[in-house]
This record gives structure tokens, C-alpha cells and sequence, in this order.
């Protein structure tokens, strides 16, 4: 019944999803070239034209219905107007995509096989509580950013020169974005199903595509490099760091090192082969995977956390390459190979 529901909601939304990729082409035609507004002047969305067509008015008489009877529309810039249209259209396909997502997750929902045991009830609570912080992160990103920067308005017109940042805001960048929509992967637990996890894999990189492609230059060409100075002084602390192996150098020494001990851990694990699953806790390779694990992590968790520790209480770190005739950059240096 539900995997029939969502074919049909599915068929329902093609045109939402038709209609949804246009939204990022329409936000970046307004970002470059006032694209929304130019064509609502283009049709007579300005105030006070007349012989208006019956499509266009029928537009503008559901823009005063929502705004109720005090709203003179007629009074109004075009480019307040013509962000009332967009967001009356970003209205109807959110409600859409929450309402199609929200239908798929139950369609492949499945029961566990002889009952709920501890690990289905650990994934319920971990699901719920992701799903639980993705609403904390919206309504308190609505906070701050009020409806204004919520529909994008700055894509019409400005209302302040300057970005304000508070709440969610100070936990991760771009928050909307990024943990906005940990609740995917929550819902993605709880269904405990693998077309979920990926169809929503794709919906938060399309959303990070939108980040990138659109909202990003927006804000840089409307608010500048507010963060230029920050951006530089990070710059001289993280120039051509190795991220995995983005940016690996031959030339560096510890990129070598790096790759070194990538490859080592590699041979030997070709080496010494697979464990026997038949008698693996007294096959010794068990024990020689399991001590490896531990040791690292042990390393991970309280080497480099002591270190960060008496870093923070007594600049214990820094101090040594001070004592011995370097810089404070020399010892981050350090630290981060």
C-alpha cells in the first residue's frame, strides 16, 4: 500500500522536482542578473499597471490573500513583490519535498524480523534524536535569520550590508546546510533501509550543490569578504595542508611519511591475510587486527588528547619549541604532522 502511495506521490511531484531544480536556476539568474524581477516587470507585475493580464492578477490577488486585507500591493517596490511570488513558490514545493520524502521513508520501512531487540532500539533512539537536533537546527537558524534570509531575500533586495551570525550559527558552517539535514540520515536509521540512506545522500549533496554553486558567490558578491581577514590569517596556518591526500607533495617530508606508513599498513595487511572465521578468537591475525585497533585508537583518544590538555592549561606544547629556539607556528606545525 505505501510502496503504491509513494509511486503515486512520486508521479504526483515529477513536476516539483522539475519545478525545485528551476528554483536554483531562478535564485542564481536574480543573484546575476535580477533575472525574477526583470521578468515580472517584463508581464506587469509593477505596481500600478494597468490592463494587467488574468494570470498575472490572479497571481497578485493570491499574493494580497496571504498577506491579508491590510497589504496594499500597489504601494510596494517590485522587488519586495516579486520575492512575496518566489516564496510563495519555495512554500509549495517544501511542503512537497517534506511531505514525498517523509512518504518514501514509510514506504521502505521495515519491521525487524522476531521483534524489537537492543540494537533496533539503540537505532530508534539514535534515528530520533538525530531527527530531534535537524529541528532544533531550523527553528533556531529561523531565529536568526527570520523569514527575510530564510526565502532568500537578499537575492531581491538588502536589508542590512552586514551578516549577523548567532545560535546554530556558532556550532558549523553554513548550518542550513550542512546539519540542517541530519535528520536524512536519521530517518535513513530508522528505516533502517539502504535506498533511504542513498536517496538521501543525493538530496544533501544536492543541497550542498546549491550551497556551492549559488549561495556562496551570492554572498561573497553581496556581502564581500567579511571573513577576509580571518580567511587570511587561517591561510598562513593552513596553506597546502595534506587532507587525506589532497595537496600530497613528494617534496614534503611528511606527506612521504604520510604515504609511508598508508602503504605499510596496507602490505602487511595483504600479507598476513584474512582472519579464520572459524576459530577467530584463537586465531592470532584476530588478536594482531584487534591490538591494532585499540593501540590507535588509545593513541587517538588520550596521546593527542593529553597533549591538547596541557596545551590549553599551560601552553605546554608551544613552550618546548619556545625553549628551544623556535616559534609558536613552528610547534603547530609540528603538531598537525
Amino acid at each position: 500500500m505505501l510502496h503504491t502511495l509513494f509511486s503515486f506521490g512520486s508521479v504526483k511531484t515529477a513536476p516539483e522536482w522539475i519545478t525545485l531544480v528551476l528554483i536554483g536556476v531562478q535564485s542564481g539568474l536574480q543573484s546575476n542578473k535580477r533575472g525574477i524581477v526583470s521578468w515580472a516587470r517584463h508581464h506587469g507585475f509593477e505596481p500600478n499597471t494597468k490592463n494587467r493580464k488574468p494570470w498575472v492578477q490572479y497571481m497578485i490577488n493570491g499574493i494580497k490573500l496571504k498577506m491579508g486585507p491590510s497589504f496594499d500591493y500597489e504601494s510596494h517596490p517590485l522587488e519586495f513583490t516579486s520575492w512575496l511570488h518566489f516564496r510563495s513558490l519555495v512554500d509549495i514545493i517544501l511542503v512537497n519535498d517534506f511531505t514525498t520524502y517523509l512518504i518514501f521513508v514509510l514506504a521502505y520501512f521495515r519491521a525487524p524480523e522476531g521483534g524489537h531487540g537492543i540494537v533496533d532500539i539503540l537505532r530508534y533512539a539514535g534515528g530520533a534524536g538525530l531527527l530531534a537536533f535537524n529541528v532544533w537546527v531550523k527553528v533556531d537558524a529561523h531565529r536568526v535569520v527570520r523569514d527575510f534570509a530564510w526565502y532568500w531575500g537578499d537575492f531581491f533586495f538588502l536589508s542590512s550590508t552586514t551578516l549577523t551570525f548567532d545560535g546554530v550559527f556558532e556550532l558549523a558552517p553554513h548550518p542550513m546546510y550542512s546539519v540542517g539535514y541530519i535528520g536524512y540520515y536519521g530517518a535513513s536509521l530508522i528505516a533502517q533501509s539502504y535506498w533511504v540512506l542513498f536517496v538521501s545522500l543525493l538530496a544533501h549533496a544536492c543541497q550542498m550543490a546549491f550551497l556551492w554553486v549559488v549561495e556562496e558567490p551570492h554572498i561573497e558578491k553581496t556581502y564581500g569578504g567579511g571573513e577576509s581577514t580571518a580567511r587570511k590569517e587561517r591561510n598562513e596556518y593552513f596553506k597546502r595542508d595534506l587532507t587525506i591526500f589532497k595537496n600530497f607533495d613528494f617534496f614534503r617530508a611528511s606527506d612521504l611519511m604520510t604515504g609511508f606508513i598508508v602503504l605499510q599498513t596496507l602490505l602487511l595487511t595483504l600479507i598476513i591475510g584474512p582472519i579464520d572465521h572459524s576459530s577467530s578468537f584463537t586465531d592470532w591475525k584476530y588478536w594482531f587486527y584487534v591490538s591494532q585497533a585499540l593501540v590507535w585508537r588509545t593513541v587517538y583518544n588520550y596521546g593527542l588528547g593529553a597533549v591538547l590538555y596541557l596545551q590549553g592549561e599551560r601552553r605546554w606544547w608551544n613552550k618546548h619549541f619556545v625553549k628551544h629556539g623556535d616559534s609558536g607556528r613552528d610547534g603547530f606545525g609540528s603538531w598537525k604532522v
